[in-house]
Protein backbone atom coordinates (compact mmCIF):
# COMPACT_ATOMS: atom_id res chain seq x y z
CA UNK A 1 0.00 0.00 0.00
CA UNK A 2 1.52 2.92 -0.89
CA UNK A 3 1.17 5.90 1.63
CA UNK A 4 1.68 9.88 0.81
CA UNK A 5 3.71 11.43 3.76
CA UNK A 6 3.41 15.17 4.91
CA UNK A 7 6.60 16.85 3.10
CA UNK A 8 8.78 17.52 6.46
CA UNK A 9 8.95 21.29 8.10
CA UNK A 10 11.72 23.16 6.96
CA UNK A 11 13.96 23.07 3.99
CA UNK A 12 14.94 19.54 2.30
CA UNK A 13 18.91 19.33 2.20
CA UNK A 14 20.28 17.77 -1.48
CA UNK A 15 22.19 14.08 -0.67
CA UNK A 16 25.36 15.19 1.46
CA UNK A 17 25.42 19.06 0.43
CA UNK A 18 24.66 21.64 2.86
CA UNK A 19 22.31 24.02 0.79
CA UNK A 20 18.83 23.60 1.36
CA UNK A 21 16.74 23.23 -1.34
CA UNK A 22 13.63 24.40 -0.70
CA UNK A 23 10.17 22.23 -1.17
CA UNK A 24 8.67 21.65 -4.50
CA UNK A 25 5.68 24.17 -3.52
CA UNK A 26 8.22 26.79 -2.76
CA UNK A 27 10.07 25.85 -6.20
CA UNK A 28 7.52 25.35 -8.41
CA UNK A 29 5.39 27.99 -7.19
CA UNK A 30 1.63 26.85 -5.66
CA UNK A 31 1.62 23.30 -7.91
CA UNK A 32 2.76 20.26 -6.89
CA UNK A 33 1.59 16.72 -6.23
CA UNK A 34 1.57 17.31 -1.94
CA UNK A 35 -0.45 20.32 -0.37
CA UNK A 36 0.86 22.08 2.14
CA UNK A 37 -0.14 21.03 5.59
CA UNK A 38 1.08 23.77 7.42
CA UNK A 39 -1.71 25.99 6.32
CA UNK A 40 -4.76 26.06 8.22
CA UNK A 41 -7.66 23.82 6.62
CA UNK A 42 -9.68 26.63 6.82
CA UNK A 43 -7.89 28.94 4.86
CA UNK A 44 -6.00 26.48 2.09
CA UNK A 45 -6.80 27.10 -1.61
CA UNK A 46 -8.97 24.80 -3.78
CA UNK A 47 -5.82 23.11 -5.30
CA UNK A 48 -4.66 22.36 -2.10
CA UNK A 49 -7.70 20.38 -0.89
CA UNK A 50 -7.59 18.58 -4.29
CA UNK A 51 -4.23 17.54 -3.62
CA UNK A 52 -5.30 16.15 0.00
CA UNK A 53 -6.61 12.38 0.48
CA UNK A 54 -8.24 10.64 3.17
CA UNK A 55 -7.74 7.27 4.13
CA UNK A 56 -9.78 4.82 6.14
CA UNK A 57 -8.93 2.37 8.46
CA UNK A 58 -8.59 -1.13 7.21
CA UNK A 59 -11.17 -3.97 8.55
CA UNK A 60 -9.43 -6.84 10.09
CA UNK A 61 -11.73 -10.27 9.62
CA UNK A 62 -13.06 -12.13 12.99
CA UNK A 63 -10.62 -15.29 11.82
CA UNK A 64 -7.43 -12.98 12.42
CA UNK A 65 -8.39 -11.66 15.74
CA UNK A 66 -9.50 -15.25 16.47
CA UNK A 67 -6.05 -16.35 16.15
CA UNK A 68 -4.41 -13.66 17.33
CA UNK A 69 -6.25 -14.27 20.96
CA UNK A 70 -5.43 -17.68 20.62
CA UNK A 71 -1.53 -16.80 19.49
CA UNK A 72 -1.82 -14.33 22.58
CA UNK A 73 -3.55 -17.25 25.34
CA UNK A 74 -0.88 -19.65 24.19
CA UNK A 75 2.17 -17.18 25.13
CA UNK A 76 0.50 -16.40 28.32
CA UNK A 77 -0.84 -19.71 29.50
CA UNK A 78 2.94 -20.81 28.72
CA UNK A 79 4.35 -17.95 30.71
CA UNK A 80 1.90 -18.59 33.56
CA UNK A 81 3.18 -22.31 32.83
CA UNK A 82 6.42 -21.60 33.25
CA UNK A 83 6.02 -19.65 36.38
CA UNK A 84 4.16 -22.24 38.10
CA UNK A 85 6.22 -24.63 37.00
CA UNK A 86 9.17 -22.76 38.72
CA UNK A 87 6.91 -22.16 41.58
CA UNK A 88 6.39 -25.70 41.63
CA UNK A 89 10.25 -26.20 41.40
CA UNK A 90 11.21 -23.97 44.40
CA UNK A 91 8.79 -25.01 46.37
CA UNK A 92 10.31 -28.77 45.72
CA UNK A 93 13.68 -27.26 46.79
CA UNK A 94 11.86 -25.84 50.00
CA UNK A 95 10.33 -28.65 50.74
CA UNK A 96 13.62 -30.95 50.58
CA UNK A 97 15.39 -28.03 52.09
CA UNK A 98 12.80 -28.17 55.24
CA UNK A 99 12.99 -31.92 55.12
CA UNK A 100 16.82 -31.82 55.32
CA UNK A 101 16.52 -29.37 58.10
CA UNK A 102 13.86 -31.56 60.36
CA UNK A 103 15.89 -34.62 59.68
CA UNK A 104 19.15 -32.47 61.42
CA UNK A 105 16.98 -31.23 63.91
CA UNK A 106 16.10 -34.85 65.02
CA UNK A 107 19.85 -35.75 64.77
CA UNK A 108 20.74 -32.74 66.86
CA UNK A 109 18.31 -33.67 69.65
CA UNK A 110 19.51 -37.27 69.48
CA UNK A 111 23.10 -36.20 69.48
CA UNK A 112 21.83 -33.47 72.56
CA UNK A 113 20.10 -36.26 74.66
CA UNK A 114 23.20 -38.62 74.57
CA UNK A 115 25.19 -35.80 75.47
CA UNK A 116 22.75 -35.23 78.14
CA UNK A 117 23.16 -38.72 79.20
CA UNK A 118 26.45 -39.30 79.04
CA UNK A 119 27.17 -36.25 81.16
CA UNK A 120 24.93 -37.49 83.79
CA UNK A 121 26.78 -40.89 83.67
CA UNK A 122 29.75 -38.85 84.34
CA UNK A 123 28.81 -36.80 87.54
CA UNK A 124 27.52 -40.09 88.39
CA UNK A 125 30.89 -41.73 88.16
CA UNK A 126 32.61 -38.29 89.72
CA UNK A 127 30.30 -38.88 92.63
CA UNK A 128 31.14 -42.49 93.09
CA UNK A 129 35.05 -41.43 92.73
CA UNK A 130 34.62 -38.38 95.48
CA UNK A 131 32.92 -40.64 97.69
CA UNK A 132 35.70 -43.74 97.31
CA UNK A 133 38.56 -40.79 97.50
CA UNK A 134 36.46 -40.04 100.93
CA UNK A 135 36.85 -43.04 102.12
CA UNK A 136 40.10 -43.81 100.76
CA UNK A 137 41.20 -40.72 102.58
CA UNK A 138 39.08 -41.86 106.57
CA UNK A 139 40.90 -45.69 105.89
CA UNK A 140 44.31 -43.40 105.16
CA UNK A 141 43.61 -41.52 108.62
CA UNK A 142 42.62 -43.87 110.80
CA UNK A 143 45.79 -46.68 109.39
CA UNK A 144 47.94 -43.40 110.01
CA UNK A 145 46.51 -43.40 113.78
CA UNK A 146 47.00 -46.93 113.81
CA UNK A 147 50.51 -46.73 112.70
CA UNK A 148 51.29 -44.00 115.15
CA UNK A 149 49.60 -45.75 117.83
CA UNK A 150 51.89 -48.93 117.33
CA UNK A 151 55.02 -47.15 116.60
CA UNK A 152 54.71 -45.57 120.58
CA UNK A 153 53.34 -48.83 121.57
CA UNK A 154 56.58 -50.31 120.38
CA UNK A 155 58.89 -47.66 121.61
CA UNK A 156 57.19 -47.37 124.95
CA UNK A 157 57.39 -51.25 125.13
CA UNK A 158 60.45 -52.47 123.38
CA UNK A 159 62.66 -49.92 122.15
CA UNK A 160 65.15 -48.35 125.21
CA UNK A 161 65.02 -44.95 125.05
CA UNK A 162 68.61 -44.26 125.86
CA UNK A 163 71.62 -44.68 123.98
CA UNK A 164 73.83 -46.71 126.80
CA UNK A 165 70.67 -49.21 127.30
CA UNK A 166 70.87 -49.86 123.69
CA UNK A 167 74.45 -50.71 124.05
CA UNK A 168 74.12 -52.31 126.71
CA UNK A 169 71.47 -54.59 125.84
CA UNK A 170 73.11 -55.47 122.68
CA UNK A 171 76.59 -56.08 124.72
CA UNK A 172 74.56 -58.70 126.95
CA UNK A 173 72.85 -60.14 124.32
CA UNK A 174 75.96 -60.81 122.73
CA UNK A 175 77.61 -62.76 125.85
CA UNK A 176 73.78 -64.67 125.87
CA UNK A 177 73.96 -66.14 122.83
CA UNK A 178 76.68 -68.70 124.27
CA UNK A 179 74.56 -69.63 127.26
CA UNK A 180 71.99 -72.57 127.36
CA UNK A 181 70.19 -73.21 130.08
CA UNK A 182 68.66 -76.58 130.80
CA UNK A 183 65.72 -77.41 133.11
CA UNK A 184 65.30 -80.61 134.40
CA UNK A 185 68.60 -82.32 135.28
CA UNK A 186 69.00 -83.64 138.68
CA UNK A 187 71.74 -82.78 141.24
CA UNK A 188 73.32 -85.15 143.65
CA UNK A 189 74.19 -84.20 146.93
CA UNK A 190 77.54 -84.53 147.04
CA UNK A 191 80.00 -82.41 148.80
CA UNK A 192 82.65 -82.20 146.63
CA UNK A 193 82.31 -79.12 143.85
CA UNK A 194 84.13 -80.99 141.56
CA UNK A 195 82.00 -84.38 141.11
CA UNK A 196 79.07 -82.01 141.13
CA UNK A 197 80.42 -80.37 137.85
CA UNK A 198 81.45 -83.79 136.87
CA UNK A 199 78.18 -85.24 137.27
CA UNK A 200 76.43 -82.42 135.19
CA UNK A 201 78.74 -82.38 132.32
CA UNK A 202 77.77 -86.03 132.32
CA UNK A 203 74.20 -85.40 131.89
CA UNK A 204 74.75 -82.47 129.18
CA UNK A 205 77.38 -84.62 127.40
CA UNK A 206 74.40 -87.27 127.45
CA UNK A 207 71.71 -84.86 126.50
CA UNK A 208 73.08 -83.24 123.28
CA UNK A 209 74.13 -87.19 122.31
CA UNK A 210 70.61 -88.13 122.76
CA UNK A 211 69.44 -85.04 120.21
CA UNK A 212 71.95 -86.59 117.67
CA UNK A 213 74.11 -83.50 116.64
CA UNK A 214 77.88 -82.85 116.72
CA UNK A 215 78.55 -79.87 118.73
CA UNK A 216 81.40 -78.66 120.86
CA UNK A 217 81.28 -79.55 124.55
CA UNK A 218 80.12 -76.49 126.87
CA UNK A 219 82.78 -74.93 128.69
CA UNK A 220 81.23 -74.80 132.08
CA UNK A 221 78.61 -76.51 133.93
CA UNK A 222 77.62 -74.94 136.77
CA UNK A 223 73.84 -74.47 135.81
CA UNK A 224 74.05 -72.16 133.87
CA UNK A 225 76.56 -73.69 131.44
CA UNK A 226 78.43 -71.59 128.64
CA UNK A 227 79.76 -72.94 124.85
CA UNK A 228 82.64 -71.56 123.34
CA UNK A 229 80.80 -69.84 120.42
CA UNK A 230 76.67 -69.00 119.95
CA UNK A 231 76.57 -71.74 117.44
CA UNK A 232 76.70 -74.54 119.45
CA UNK A 233 73.06 -73.25 121.33
CA UNK A 234 71.54 -72.41 118.33
CA UNK A 235 72.26 -75.77 116.86
CA UNK A 236 70.77 -77.36 119.94
CA UNK A 237 67.71 -75.77 120.81
CA UNK A 238 66.59 -76.35 116.72
CA UNK A 239 66.74 -79.57 117.69
CA UNK A 240 65.67 -79.62 121.01
CA UNK A 241 62.29 -81.22 119.51
CA UNK A 242 63.89 -84.58 119.12
CA UNK A 243 63.90 -84.90 123.12
CA UNK A 244 60.14 -85.77 122.96
CA UNK A 245 60.90 -89.10 121.28
CA UNK A 246 63.16 -89.78 124.11
CA UNK A 247 62.78 -90.71 127.60
CA UNK A 248 64.81 -87.62 129.12
CA UNK A 249 62.77 -85.36 130.70
CA UNK A 250 64.80 -81.74 129.98
CA UNK A 251 63.62 -78.33 128.80
CA UNK A 252 65.94 -76.75 127.53
CA UNK A 253 65.79 -72.82 126.81
CA UNK A 254 67.80 -69.32 125.36
CA UNK A 255 69.70 -67.46 127.52
CA UNK A 256 67.54 -63.95 127.06
CA UNK A 257 68.26 -60.97 128.73
CA UNK A 258 65.50 -59.22 130.22
CA UNK A 259 64.29 -57.38 127.75
CA UNK A 260 64.15 -60.60 124.87
CA UNK A 261 61.69 -62.01 128.12
CA UNK A 262 59.59 -59.08 127.87
CA UNK A 263 59.04 -58.98 124.12
CA UNK A 264 58.67 -63.06 124.41
CA UNK A 265 55.52 -62.60 126.82
CA UNK A 266 54.61 -59.47 125.03
CA UNK A 267 54.36 -62.55 121.66
CA UNK A 268 53.10 -65.30 123.35
CA UNK A 269 49.52 -62.81 124.75
CA UNK A 270 49.33 -61.75 121.08
CA UNK A 271 49.86 -65.30 119.74
CA UNK A 272 46.90 -66.38 122.62
CA UNK A 273 44.80 -63.80 121.51
CA UNK A 274 45.15 -64.41 117.92
CA UNK A 275 44.54 -67.93 118.15
CA UNK A 276 41.20 -67.68 120.24
CA UNK A 277 39.83 -65.26 117.53
CA UNK A 278 40.03 -67.78 115.19
CA UNK A 279 43.59 -67.82 113.51
CA UNK A 280 45.05 -71.31 112.97
CA UNK A 281 48.20 -72.65 112.81
CA UNK A 282 50.72 -69.42 113.94
CA UNK A 283 53.87 -70.19 115.69
CA UNK A 284 55.99 -68.04 116.92
CA UNK A 285 59.75 -67.96 114.89
CA UNK A 286 63.07 -66.74 115.12
CA UNK A 287 63.70 -64.22 111.66
CA UNK A 288 67.40 -63.21 111.29
CA UNK A 289 67.53 -63.56 115.71
CA UNK A 290 63.90 -61.67 116.00
CA UNK A 291 61.15 -63.66 117.27
CA UNK A 292 58.22 -63.07 115.30
CA UNK A 293 54.50 -64.31 114.66
CA UNK A 294 54.01 -65.97 111.69
CA UNK A 295 51.68 -68.84 109.80
CA UNK A 296 52.85 -72.42 109.86
CA UNK A 297 52.80 -74.03 106.38
CA UNK A 298 50.99 -77.58 106.13
CA UNK A 299 53.31 -79.88 105.24
CA UNK A 300 52.45 -81.95 102.36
Amino acid sequence: MNVRHSPPKGPIMSGNSDCPIAPRSVIAGSSGSQPDLRKPILYASDSDLNQVTFRHKRKHSEESLDSKFDAFECRIMAFLNNIAKSQNETLNTISQDISSIKDQLKEMKLTTDRLAEEQYQFKQQLVTISNFNTDTDNRISVLESKIDTLKTDTVNRILPTNCDNVISEIHERFQREKNLIIVGIDEISNKNVEERRSHDMSKVNSMIKSIGVDCAQPTKVIRIACFETSDTPKLILRNKIALQNTSVKLKIYSDETPLQRKMMQTLRDELKHRTEAGEKDLIIKYIKGVPKIVQQHSKN
